[in-house]
């Protein structure tokens, strides 16, 4: 009896920290998810978004302006 109480009250013990423990995993993970998928999302999308920009208007402005104007059919 004493050891199935003992347990008993384990369990529940368990089962608050796991509550806790998810609680704050949650809590945090959103919170550092945020942060850190704003902070990067951010900066990476300047960066390649400039790179880019940058990269491709200057292949198809390369590209088209150098080709003769296309005769109507």
């Amino acid at each position: 009896m004493l050891a199935s109480g003992t347990e008993a009250i384990r369990s529940v013990d368990q089962e608050r920290a796991g509550g806790a423990g998810q609680q704050f995993g949650t809590q945090f993970g959103t919170q550092l998810g945020t942060q850190f998928g704003t902070q990067f999302g951010t900066q990476f999308g300047t960066q390649f978004g400039t790179q880019f920009g940058t990269q491709l208007g200057t292949q198809f402005g390369t590209q088209f302006g150098t080709q003769p104007p296309r005769t109507p059919l």
